[in-house]
């Protein structure tokens, strides 16, 4: 029987790579890799197959190759990402080398053939994790694979859904994995969809489709999580209210059946009082929202017309309900200057998030915005816009320095837990970021 390694390769960076997005993480917190999580489901049972995630175990490149060379694994599927290709690939190459397995890649690069055809040393690429032909190629069959790219093969991409996964979440038990707004620990990190509904150019989501898996194999997994004593989750779904009668389901078996309490994403026109109803009876206690800017040209381009009164309203709503909000802001767009950056600073300052995060705007491989002529070759930055880094650094340190802000953290915290983690996210911000630490 083959033995198979899932790996999440080691860094320079605390990187995040998986379910098609790899980014620098700002705050120390380290997340499931989603993709692991499915291709657990597939393989479990079948192959004899370990993890080792690098990231997560705080591992240097020497020790990670070391842990490989001791066992003769067959195949390797490894993640990688556009925030991290570079050092990835000049690791996974001599470990290609060294062991001679089949190397198999998985991440939001391959969403451009080039990195595939371009690096020989890789065998093939998983372009969906939640399709089954890995299960196919491991057997030997390499014709006819629609989700996949095998060396020497023409091969399309044409998702298969297979609505019955349910990941082996008893297998990340032993890691140590984060998450800045889990009020409890060990948490179990859920897909009830894939892809998104929405088609916005800068994001890579709206072109993987969208497939949602059927309440009852949700249920199955959750039940395995509640059985495994794990009470916090992290709904990743892009959006979690795409389809908000189906989100109000689940919603419903939440609160009825289990006693969780979770994060999840929503885009600002769905938070309607019925949804937000639903959601914080069933446990949610943190939202996060794709606000992306305070420029009302950027948001009338890039966010389908939703309007600074929009988000405005569904963050009011949120408070209205308890619960927490995270928004997630962009600087950089090619229609930004310094004036407009500032302008959306000042509205995640006006809008009152619980959090926000500041993010200098990266072309994702796949994307519209990815073969856009305002993009850096070197750094991917869209617009042509200088001093972001230091703008991003005016951002966080004009959000989180204020003593308002820093009060009412410490008086709407719940748990020792939640102490301590803030206090930590915070002194890793200051000293990254504000020049303060």
């Amino acid at each position: 029987m083959k033995k198979i390694l899932l790996l999440n390769p080691p860094g320079k960076y605390n990187y995040t790579r998986d379910y098609y997005c790899s980014k620098v993480v700002k705050a120390g917190y380290c997340e499931h890799p989603v993709d692991f999580l499915f291709l657990s489901a597939l393989l479990f049972k079948k192959y004899n197959f370990e993890i080792l995630d690098a990231m997560v175990l705080k591992l240097g490149f020497q020790e990670t190759r070391a842990r490989i060379l001791t066992c003769p694994y067959d195949v390797i599927i490894f993640l990688s990402g556009s925030a991290s290709w570079q050092d990835d690939f000049c690791f996974l190459k001599a470990i290609k080398a060294q062991t001679n397995a089949i190397m198999v890649g998985l991440g939001d690069i391959f969403q451009e053939d080039c990195f595939f055809k371009d690096h020989i040393w890789i065998d093939a690429v998983i372009l969906n994790f939640y399709s089954n032909d890995i299960l196919k190629f491991l057997h030997g069959h390499t014709h006819g694979l629609k989700n996949m790219l095998i060396r020497g093969m023409e091969t399309h991409n044409s998702a298969a859904f297979i609505p019955v996964l349910i990941p082996r979440h008893e297998l990340f038990l032993k890691y140590n994995y984060s998450f800045p707004f889990a009020r409890s620990l060990p948490f179990a990190t859920v897909l009830t969809d894939f892809g998104c509904a929405f088609n916005c150019s800068f994001c890579i989501y709206g072109s993987l489709g969208h497939y949602c898996r059927s309440l009852e194999s949700i249920m199955e997994e959750l039940e395995l999580i509640e059985g495994l004593g794990i009470r916090e989750i992290f709904f990743k779904d892009q959006i979690f209210g795409g389809n908000p009668q189906r989100a109000i389901q689940l919603c419903h078996i939440l609160s009825q059946k289990f006693k969780f309490s979770f994060t999840a994403f929503l885009r600002a026109d769905r938070a309607d009082v019925q949804l937000l109803t639903a959601m914080a009876a069933a446990g949610c206690h943190t939202i996060m929202f794709g606000v992306e800017s305070g420029n009302p040209l950027v948001l009338r381009k890039y966010k389908q017309s939703l309007t600074k009164t929009e988000i405005s309203k569904a963050f009011s709503r949120c408070r209205q309900f308890g619960i927490q909000t995270v928004g997630l802001f962009m600087l950089g767009f090619p229609e930004d200057d310094e004036d407009a950056c500032k302008q959306t600073i000042d509205f995640a300052i006006e809008l009152d998030c619980t959090y926000a995060s500041f993010n200098i705007r990266v072309a994702k491989p796949g994307t519209t915005f990815y073969h856009s002529p305002h993009v850096n070759d070197q750094s991917g930055i869209v617009g042509p816009l200088t001093g972001l880094h230091r703008l991003q650094k005016t951002a966080i340190r004009k959000f989180y320095c204020r003593p308002i802000y820093l009060v009412r953290r410490l008086w709407q915290l719940h748990s020792i837990h939640e102490l301590k983690t803030n206090l930590s996210i915070l002194f890793i911000l200051m000293k990254q970021y504000a020049g303060i630490a």
